[in-house]
C-alpha cells in the first residue's frame, strides 16, 4: 500500500533564443530558438502518511530551430531532438484533492547537430551542441 506507480506527461512552452556573431569579421550571425520541452515518464515512489518521495524517468523531446545568415547566404536546420529525462521529487498531500510538489528533472539530448551544409561558407565538421537541461519546479497538483 505504500508503493506508488504511475505515468506522467508534461509540456513546457519555451521562449529561449540566443544569437552569436562570427568573431573574425562579424558577417555571420547564428541564431538558436527553442520552442517546447516535453517528456513522458514513469514515476515510482514510496508514501509515508501524506508525503510521497519519488523517482521518475522516461523520454524527453525538445523542438526548435537553428539558422545562419552569412552575407546573404542563409541556411537553417531543426533542433528537434529525442532524449532522456530523469529526476525525482516529493509531493505533500494537503487533502485528498490537493497536493504540493517540488521536483528536479535532468534532460539529456544528443549533443551534436551537423551544420556543415547550411551555407556555402560552412566547413566540414561544423556542428552545434544542444546542452543538457536541469529544471527545478514547484507546484500545486489537483487530483480528480
Amino acid at each position: 500500500d505504500r508503493w506508488i506507480l504511475g505515468v506522467e506527461a508534461d509540456l513546457s512552452v519555451l521562449d529561449i533564443e540566443e544569437s552569436a556573431l562570427e568573431p573574425e569579421d562579424g558577417s555571420e550571425k547564428a541564431t538558436a530558438d527553442l520552442d517546447t520541452l516535453s517528456s513522458l515518464r514513469g514515476r515510482a515512489g514510496f508514501a509515508m502518511d501524506n508525503l510521497l518521495i519519488y523517482g521518475t524517468g522516461g523520454i524527453a523531446y525538445i523542438t526548435g530551430d537553428y539558422s545562419v545568415e552569412d552575407d546573404g547566404d542563409n541556411g537553417s536546420t531543426s533542433l528537434d531532438q529525442i532524449g532522456l529525462a530523469v529526476g525525482g521529487g516529493a509531493e505533500w498531500g494537503l487533502s485528498e484533492r490537493i497536493s504540493l510538489r517540488a521536483e528536479g528533472l535532468y534532460y539529456a539530448f544528443n549533443d551534436k547537430i551537423d551544420t556543415s551544409n547550411l551555407t556555402g561558407d560552412s566547413d566540414p565538421g561544423d556542428f552545434i551542441e544542444l546542452e543538457d537541461i536541469f529544471v527545478f519546479r514547484a507546484g500545486v497538483s489537483l487530483h480528480f
